[in-house]
């Protein structure tokens, strides 16, 4: 092994414990380290010299989770005019949003 004091040496996860942990299966987590358009979904994974399994630092996951936000749900349009409830509930919610 090395000669590195075991203070220094950070604890590393694979895809499978970081599939359980962020609920997420290991070919989304693949696909999104593999595809640079996904690449916010996950925390940056590296490889191990001479491997090509993707590994990650158990703090760098932690400190991923801590700071990732809630999404709140985007407002979907549908096409044409909105029904008159629809109306009300943007009014309504435009109305909050001037008032905070």
């Amino acid at each position: 092994m090395s000669n590195l004091p075991p203070s220094l040496l950070k604890r590393t996860m694979f895809i499978e414990e970081l599939s359980v942990l962020i609920g997420k299966a290991p070919t989304t987590i693949r696909t999104c380290a593999t595809n640079r358009k996904f690449h916010h979904l996950i925390p940056r994974p590296f490889k191990m010299p001479h491997s090509r399994r993707l590994v990650w630092y158990e703090e760098d996951v932690v400190a991923w989770l801590e700071g990732s936000q809630t999404v709140t749900p985007v407002l979907v349009r549908r096409r044409g005019r909105p029904t008159k409830l629809e109306q009300v509930q943007r009014a309504s919610m435009k109305a909050d949003e001037i008032g905070k």
